[in-house]
């Protein structure tokens, strides 16, 4: 690649890359209820970019972040982690640098909601810090996983607040010996999980695994 030797920095071969990704066509159906939108994957951006980041002696990488926030979606079924991330992008030649900070979200009933969210965040650094097209807009789409919940059904198959506390109940009876302080933590746990309460039930987390 000729124009390569002409490249001085990250700008120059950040500015480069661009000019050589302009679109990037989405490869994924994704179909909830009556809501159904295409959606453009990781393994789709990353294999249209990273042989060019490769050829151009750019290396990319997560350096900082934080969680924002873990909520339970509406309908309870999982808990929404929300993380912002600053990635390096390095010029291995000349050695210079530029940051991207992308926010990501990831929906969950277990652990893997912060690994979504990077995925997440990674995939939209790449595409919003290159300004690539991907065709219509999925953020104009409702989340209907999120949104379709009936507010007199707290305890759904799955909930993800009752089944924290189940397993903190389970957590009590199989490892505090004492019955007085075993029956004080198992009705507490069971008057947070009749509110709902996940400040309170985050709470008791800390304080029975503590014990």
């Amino acid at each position: 690649m000729d124009e390569k030797k002409e490249l001085k920095d990250v700008f120059q071969k950040w500015a480069y890359l661009m000019s050589q990704v302009g679109y990037v066509q989405k490869d994924e159906k994704v179909s909830y209820g009556n809501t159904k939108y295409n959606a453009v994957t990781e393994s789709k951006v990353l294999t249209k970019i990273r042989p060019l980041m490769i050829e151009l002696d750019l290396i990319m990488f997560p350096t900082s972040g934080h969680i924002h926030s873990i909520q339970p979606s509406p309908k309870g079924t999982s808990l929404i982690t929300t993380i912002e991330i600053t990635y390096h992008v390095i010029d291995t030649v000349s050695g210079t640098m530029m940051n991207i900070t992308a926010f990501g979200q990831g929906a969950d009933s277990q652990d893997k909601g912060a690994g979504k969210a990077m995925t997440y965040a990674g995939k939209y650094a790449l595409l919003k810090g290159l300004m690539i097209e991907t065709g219509d807009d999925p953020d104009k789409t409702a989340s209907a996983e999120l949104d379709d919940f009936k507010d007199d059904d707290p305890y759904q198959p799955g909930d993800a607040f009752n089944e924290k506390a189940q397993t903190l109940l389970k957590y009590v009876e199989d490892n505090i010996e004492d019955p007085n302080q075993r029956a004080e933590y198992t009705n507490a746990l069971k008057d947070i999980t009749a509110t709902k309460d996940w400040d309170r039930l985050n709470k008791a987390d800390k304080v029975i695994r503590s014990l």
